[in-house]
């Protein structure tokens, strides 16, 4: 048990009201708050019960009106704990929402993460199933209160209307957060020329992400299942540039759950339109046989074909012999150089064209055989793998499919595995 006293600073008198968040420290770098498991205190006085053991806990403690403080690391073996705050009078963080015509966004979700939080959007609404952060709705007039967390902090906004993102790294929280409004993206998958329906289509951007240690992790999922003649819709996009294609399912133990093949293909989604893009229906299907690994056991359900356009890759001259800090200073200098900005900017070209270009993914059947369909013309390079624990090497092969207009399957033949 955890318990202690909860006082003003300045004053030393109880706070009346304020909030208990548990924290669980799975490692010694690892962490993470379990808002939704937060208990009240009132008149100054808390108890957290702990009902499991972890390598450590910890407490926030937060109040309108005041900074959040943070206990130390406290061990599952310390039995019964007492811990007192004083806590100091700080602002809240607080806003209106507005629409982007100005309007209050009413009900609109609200989540703010710290470091140790998670904020997940799915189909351009907060999961709250998957959601370990602070969370609230807006009022009538589009505002939003939370206690001072009292370190850096994300706040994530979604409504039918569009959505907001703060980061408090860019400065104070600003009075009123207007909303992007979404895209929409709509079109038709195909298989050859068939439309394929109960299809699962993903789309992907990085317009709303935020990862590493000091951060709160923000992931955004976009998925629909296609419909009648293979249409589909998503009606609230995250807007800027990603990828959509048919999704492939792989579990843990299993790998894929069908034999099957992907397209994504590059995007961009702009703010309050709707983009039209139809997958699959051009190209040609292209096929091959994996000739089976020199392994005692594996499984053709954890391997994957991939397929992606061959970009040529520059090297930079040789430089100097010596450590790394001269290599490196040397390296920066020759950047400046007529040739090293040349290779620059050829370099960036090379990359615009790999990430303007459609990769391909395909699982395997259990006598080794792939499809890829709808492959359009060009040059690509293709890998195998066995993604298992009899790690079985992996297969390469340059493939070109010709400008010809043929819907034939381009039949690669056998493809064996290089010793790992």
């Amino acid at each position: 048990m955890i318990t202690g006293r909860v006082v003003d600073k300045e004053t030393k008198k109880p706070i009346d009201s304020f909030q208990v968040v548990p924290g669980i420290r799975s490692s010694e770098t690892h962490m993470n708050w379990v808002e939704n498991g937060a208990v009240d205190g009132r008149d100054g006085d808390y108890r957290v019960r702990r009902t499991h053991d972890y390598f450590a806990h910890l407490i926030r403690v937060e109040a309108n009106g005041y900074a959040a403080a943070t206990s130390r690391d406290i061990k599952s073996g310390e039995g019964n704990v007492t811990v007192d705050f004083e806590l100091e009078r700080a602002p809240d963080v607080a806003a209106v929402v507005l629409t982007a015509d100005g309007k209050p966004a009413a009900g609109a979700k609200v989540a703010l993460g710290m470091a140790g939080s998670q904020i997940s959007v799915k189909n351009g609404d907060i999961d709250d199933g998957s959601t370990y952060a602070a969370r609230m709705d807006t009022d009538d007039a589009g505002r939003f209160r939370f206690p001072s967390k009292g370190g850096p902090f994300q706040v994530v906004v979604t409504h039918p209307a569009g959505y907001a993102h703060f980061d408090s790294a860019t400065g104070p929280t600003p009075e009123m957060m207007r909303l992007t409004p979404w895209a929409r993206v709509e079109g038709t998958f195909r298989v050859g020329e068939e439309p394929a329906l109960g299809v699962s289509i993903t789309l992907d951007t990085n317009t709303l992400h935020s990862y590493g240690e000091d951060v709160p992790s923000i992931f955004t999922h976009h998925d629909v299942t296609t419909g009648a003649d293979g249409r589909f819709a998503f009606e609230r996009v995250v807007p800027g540039g990603g990828r959509i294609g048919r999704r492939i399912t792989f579990m843990v133990n299993e790998g894929a759950t069908e034999v099957t093949s992907a397209a994504s293909i590059p995007a961009a989604f702009p703010a309050g339109l709707t983009t039209r893009i139809d997958l699959g229906g051009d190209g040609r299907p292209v096929t091959g046989r994996l000739e089976p690994p020199a392994v005692a056991e594996f499984r053709w359900s954890h391997a994957v074909v991939r397929l992606n356009r061959e970009v040529g890759r520059l090297t930079e001259p040789a430089g100097i012999a010596g450590d790394a800090a001269k290599r490196a200073a040397w390296r920066a200098d020759w950047l400046k150089s007529d040739a090293g900005r040349a290779w620059l900017t050829a370099n960036a070209a090379l990359q615009r064209f790999d990430e303007s270009s459609p990769s391909f993914t395909a699982t395997v059947d259990r006598d080794g055989t792939f499809r890829i369909d709808d492959v359009p013309p060009g040059e690509y390079v293709l890998t195998a793998r066995i993604d298992d624990r009899a790690r079985g090497g992996s297969a390469k092969r340059r493939v070109s499919v010709p400008d010809d207009g043929s819907r034939e399957p381009l039949d690669l033949g056998l493809l064996a595995f290089e010793e790992p």
